[in-house]
């Protein structure tokens, strides 16, 4: 089940981000190997790797892109982080204004729990972008 889940996260995270330079099937059977070698890792060890993963993908990504293409598909959302709570960067009083209306998507591995260069990294880098991409989203929703 852990693993299956596994899967599917990592698949969604390429989906929702997209990759530069590799084929789709390159991008799929290397998440398949590194699920496959989660199984042997321990739970620092999953971790680490869901921080690294998201650090590649978010740097390999572009907000602008990415929203362009959310609005195209009519597919509006919010990404927020992990905090003590979600984080909705870019966007003040989501709960009160938005929370019925805009879903939310979680940035894997974000979270107010610092204990590597990594989690700094991320916690840096997927502010930067969400608050991007969300600025965007918003921006058309109040056209």
């Amino acid at each position: 089940m852990i693993i299956r889940n596994t899967i599917l996260v990592l698949f969604l995270i390429a989906l929702i981000f997209g990759c530069k330079g590799n084929s789709s099937q390159q991008r799929l059977a290397k998440i398949v190997d590194t699920t496959q070698a989660r199984s042997e890792m321990t739970e620092e060890q999953k971790r680490i790797l869901i921080v690294q993963r998201s650090l590649a993908v978010l740097n390999n990504s572009n907000p602008d892109s990415l929203a362009q293409t959310a609005i195209k598909k009519d597919s509006i959302y919010f990404i927020c982080v992990h905090g003590y709570t979600y984080e909705v960067p870019g966007i003040n009083d989501y709960e009160k204004n938005y929370k019925n209306i805009v879903p939310l998507k979680v940035i894997p591995g974000t979270s107010d729990a610092i204990m590597t260069k990594d989690d700094e990294e991320l916690a840096i880098v997927a502010n930067k972008y969400a608050t991007r991409f969300n600025k965007i989203i918003l921006n058309h929703l109040n056209k």
